[in-house]
């Protein structure tokens, strides 16, 4: 536990600088909380490694830790009440982080990696889901500067617009270009898949137009809410290797590469768009080009 004070106050660890006492009280009182709590624990100590051996046995003991922790949470989630919904909304986005960590970790295995993303995704999306059946209690409490953060409960019909200025950093995710491969390879996709992959990339879109209004530390968590706001059926696309669906996924890791400067995320952008680009060869290279190019500009 010796640096759990540091990895839950630091606001480049965190995304805010607001004081994390509280996780402490709710893990003195909430089994699987004190689980999680250990595991991210072992999770963070993991990144500090250069050790190799003692990475991975960091690594399994948060694996360990976070099925114990998944376990009790399955018990109570059917039972969300005003005494604990708090608690289990941060539980929620902790198991996020930390599934998202894991993902990353199983780089070089493109199956696995992949898969590892696609486990993100479907449990992420109950973050969301969790704080809007509480909404007025979380908003008056120790998360909600994490849920104003997130604009968790700003729906993609009400956030304002923003226009992508030349050269950021966003202007690299194009939705047109996207929406163009789409509609190009419509016939092959056929009418559910295609409205699948329209849908996450209009939600793309909508992600990038949020993360650059809000600006950096803010963004730091904003981009997770696309694994709410994907159609449900994008995470078989994934499973089926769809070509459309990975280069979607893609651009949204250059959003995740934006934020490598948090522990939890260092190069997992990079290495997903690296990985896609490897796995689909040379036939769909244009539709990665401008992620690519952007990816050595940074070398330079």
């Amino acid at each position: 536990m010796n640096k759990l004070p540091e990895a839950m106050t630091l606001a480049g660890i965190m995304g805010t600088s607001q004081p994390w006492g509280f996780i402490f009280r709710w893990a003195s009182s909430t089994p699987y909380f004190m689980d999680e709590l250990l595991a991210f624990s072992a999770m963070h100590l993991s990144s500090l490694q250069d050790n190799p051996t003692l990475k991975t046995a960091y690594l399994l003991q948060a694996t360990e830790l976070q099925t114990r922790s998944l376990a009790g949470f399955h018990a109570v989630i059917a039972d969300i009440r005003d005494d604990n919904c708090t608690a289990l909304f941060c539980f929620s986005l902790m198991i996020g982080i930390h599934t998202l960590y894991n993902a990353a970790c199983k780089k070089g295995h493109f199956s696995e990696h992949i898969d590892g993303f696609v486990q993100f995704l479907e449990v992420y999306r109950g973050v969301p889901t969790i704080a809007f059946q509480k909404r007025d209690i979380i908003i008056t409490s120790e998360m909600s500067p994490i849920a104003d953060m997130m604009e968790i409960f700003i729906t993609s019909q009400h956030q304002p617009e923003t226009t992508p200025e030349p050269q950021t950093p966003h202007s690299v995710v194009d939705c047109n270009q996207l929406k163009d491969l789409i509609t190009s390879f419509r016939e092959r996709l056929g009418p559910g898949s295609y409205n699948t992959c329209l849908e996450a990339v209009q939600s793309l879109g909508q992600l990038c137009d949020r993360s650059m209004r809000l600006g950096r530390p803010n963004s730091t968590y904003v981009f997770l809410n696309w694994a709410h706001d994907i159609p449900s059926g994008y995470p078989d696309l994934l499973r089926e290797r769809s070509p459309e669906a990975l280069i979607i996924l893609a651009h949204w890791a250059w959003l995740l590469h934006q934020e490598s400067d948090f522990w939890a995320y260092g190069s997992a952008g990079r290495d997903l768009i690296v990985a896609i680009a490897e796995h689909l060869g040379s036939y769909w290279a244009k539709w990665l080009s401008k992620l690519l190019n952007a990816l050595k500009n940074e070398e330079i």
